[in-house]
């Protein structure tokens, strides 16, 4: 980022981390730019592990969907909090919240996107709804 060290005291990351090549790369950068005591918040669609291992399953559709994306579990936000000497992740489980987002978005691929698109919404709606995917906003202290 082109931004001197030390110049935050917040980095938010909303609804675009799973987007990133590597989280590795993000908390080195914010790390970087944050000032001591500083803080990273970010909202992520955490899988259990079982999940993350049958998305690739549906990988291209997914793709074709959403982009490219990526998921990590939430043992490996941890060890990556402890890699990078954070705090360990205060998480607040929001997915509750997000369940609405899944009927909306229905409708909005039934007229915009190809049928895969909508199958793959409604995969993920019931993988959220069975507990398989959380919507968390994780948050440490540089």
């Amino acid at each position: 980022m082109p931004f001197d060290d030390n110049s935050f005291d917040v980095v938010l990351a909303v609804e675009c981390i799973f987007h990133f090549p590597s989280r590795e790369k993000f908390f080195q950068e914010a790390i970087r730019v944050l000032k001591p005591g500083g803080k990273i918040a970010l909202s992520d669609f955490v899988p259990t592990f079982t999940f993350a291992f049958l998305t690739q399953l549906y990988r291209s559709s997914v793709v074709a969907t959403y982009g490219s994306v990526t998921s990590i579990t939430i043992s490996q936000y941890q060890q990556l909090a402890k890699i990078y000497g954070l705090s360990l992740f205060e998480i607040d489980d929001i997915t509750f919240n997000t369940l609405p987002t899944y009927s909306m978005l229905q409708k909005i691929l039934a007229v915009f996107a190809r049928k895969d698109a909508r199958q793959i919404n409604t995969i993920l709606e019931w993988a959220t709804r069975l507990g398989l995917i959380r919507y968390l906003v994780l948050s440490t202290t540089v």
